[in-house]
């Protein structure tokens, strides 16, 4: 890792709801180089019980205005994520936004616009990548011990049958289960194959009462290879995380990266056993023998951590904006096939397919 500055850059973050207090404020607080300075939210008492010393806002335009800040964290629900990122960049800031980017495309292109004009950085909050499940599937892609890949499922199932006042399941742009697991999912499909030719898609509300869909199979169409990405919100029995299946071998990694659940049991980010995975990655070979091998830890902080040494040296972005407006431009792609009951295709910038294909793990194999 490059070496950090000895002064930290200065963090405010917009919002102290789950994601906030969860995701985000444990990473800042557990990464060399950085420094929580404030916090935006209505929860004022709540903050500052749990952050003392840290400054503490109900206004958003007021916060982004101290020029102490270096970067404004946006951990605010999906409608304010434009005009939040817009507020920070205007004021001189950089920007981490967590998922999804935007609501649609055209607002994530109108940001990053922006943000080239004033000079500074919007980066999407992508720390699924450094799932340990994520690192394991992609360490076998890599080995290319699968031969030609040609079939993968990567499901995200939980069981909740109760529906919820939470705004990420009510009616809205932006809201339901696709467009909460999507940037995820279609992420790591990106970093996996690259861009895909086509999509076929077919989201769903399932649970009578919710106003937003909570059920969703999405076919990302390669050539000789289809990666299905799964969700479901009413699985008893949830699929394993990652099926491989390959012309030499397959590989099943079945349980999810425990950080988040580790996070909320309030475990610390710094803790030994944080991240470690206790479920093996199995591999069966063509001659039928199968093997376990052990999970890599899993490292959410990594994308702090990158983010630090990103600002200090002035380099590009770790996570690209090819990367974050494909992402951005496969799920409303999805959202249509969906609507439209068929298949649709892709139709990314060619320079854009060349960079999702030259950063792909399996191309480099």
């Amino acid at each position: 890792m490059p070496e950090i500055s000895l002064e930290p850059l200065k963090i405010g973050v917009i919002g102290f709801g789950y994601v906030g207090r969860v995701f985000h404020l444990p990473y800042i607080q557990a990464t060399e180089g950085l420094a929580l300075h404030a916090i935006c939210s209505s929860r004022g008492d709540e903050v500052r019980k749990s952050y003392p010393g840290v400054k503490i806002f109900d206004d958003a335009k007021a916060m982004c205005a101290d020029d102490a800040l270096d970067v404004v964290v946006i951990a605010s629900p999906n409608e304010t994520h434009r005009p939040f990122a817009e507020m920070a960049l205007r004021a001189g800031k950089h920007v981490v936004i967590d998922k999804p980017f935007t609501t649609n495309l055209r607002d994530a292109e109108a940001v990053l616009q922006m943000a080239r004009a004033a000079g500074k950085h919007v980066i999407i909050f992508q720390n699924r990548r450094w799932d340990s499940d994520f690192l394991a599937i992609s360490d076998v892609v890599r080995s290319g011990v699968l031969g030609p890949i040609r079939h993968v499922e990567s499901a995200f199932d939980v069981f909740e049958p109760a529906v919820s006042d939470n705004w990420r399941f009510a009616k809205g742009e932006g809201t339901g289960r696709w467009f909460d697991l999507a940037p995820h999912l279609v992420d790591q499909a990106l970093l996996l194959f690259g861009a895909p030719e086509r999509v076929t898609a077919d989201i769903q509300c399932l649970r009578a009462e919710a106003g937003a869909d909570d059920w969703f199979m999405v076919t990302l169409h390669y050539r000789q290879l289809n990666v299905v990405l799964r969700g479901s919100m009413l699985a008893r029995f949830p699929a394993p995380r990652f099926v491989i299946q390959g012309m030499k071998g397959g590989a099943v990694k079945k349980g999810l990266d425990i950080q988040e659940a580790q996070l909320v049991r309030q475990i610390s980010p710094s803790d030994d056993a944080f991240g470690v995975d206790p479920d093996p990655l199995r591999l069966r070979h063509q001659d039928g023998s199968t093997q376990d091998m052990p999970a890599p830890r899993g490292c959410h902080r990594q994308f702090y951590a990158l983010l630090v040494a990103t600002l200090n040296q002035k380099s590009p972005l770790f996570i690209t904006e090819d990367q974050m407006l494909a992402v951005m431009h496969i799920i409303e792609i999805a959202a249509r096939a969906a609507w439209e009951g068929h298949t649709l295709k892709l139709a990314l910038p060619e320079a854009t397919c060349r960079h999702l294909q030259s950063n792909s793990i399996y191309e480099n194999a």
